[in-house]
């Protein structure tokens, strides 16, 4: 049975009393999800795995700090660390991932906070460890409970973020942007860096604010930023 929210708000202050102060990467990453997750009532290692191996430029690998396939991937950092690069660091992972493979959801932390990024419905969470009981609902997807915005109630259709990302950065054959021979052939696909370079100017659109119009409304009055 699944837990109330009352529940697990309160097991949210809880874990987050626990957790204070605590920011050691390599020691203590594992035992910091395995909470977390445990908030909710959900046993980590049902959903997700640690140290994900996934293949990146050339013939390095990487290695995902918390991987759920489809759904969440997670790059932790010590406290103090710089999450940028943790964000850097986890959209490089996505070129070697599978269409199918691919999160919905990013999530960036230090321990003492964290940064949720949700590519469907491209928008971002920023909050204290302290802050996680009052945000706890933002965090839903852990026990299958999605919050989607219908946004379009006139004539203008926007793709999210993950939309584009999914079906047309992934995939040669849907990335009319692109030219034959940045496609790839139907045989062998593209290179991971030309998918890396996708998703990096797909990102630097989504910081700019700037969103490719769906077909329908670039035939009737063109686009609207």
């Amino acid at each position: 049975m699944r837990l109330s929210w009352n529940e697990i708000r309160t097991r949210a202050a809880n874990f987050a009393r626990e957790w204070d102060g605590e920011g050691y990467e390599k020691g203590q990453t594992q035992l910091f999800y395995r909470d977390f997750f445990e908030v909710f009532g959900v046993p980590v290692r049902r959903v997700a795995s640690f140290e994900e191996p996934v293949k990146n430029l050339g013939d390095k690998r990487g290695f995902i700090d918390l991987f759920w396939k489809g759904v969440l991937l997670i790059e932790q950092k010590s406290l103090g660390r710089d999450l940028k690069k943790a964000k850097t660091q986890a959209l490089n992972y996505f070129p070697g991932l599978k269409d199918s493979e691919l999160p919905r959801f990013i999530l960036l932390s230090d321990f003492q906070s964290f940064e949720l990024y949700d590519l469907e419905e491209d928008e971002e969470l920023h909050i204290s460890l302290a802050d996680l009981p009052k945000h706890i609902e933002k965090f839903g997807f852990v026990i299958g409970v999605e919050r989607r915005k219908f946004k379009d109630q006139g004539r203008t259709v926007r793709y999210s973020l993950a939309g584009y990302v999914r079906r047309r950065a992934f995939d040669p054959l849907r990335a009319p942007h692109l030219s034959v021979e940045q496609r790839g052939t139907r045989q062998g696909g593209r290179s991971l860096r030309d998918r890396r370079n996708d998703l990096q100017e797909i990102f630097a659109m989504r910081d700019l604010r700037v969103r490719p119009c769906a077909r329908r409304a670039s035939r009737s009055k063109g686009c609207s930023h």
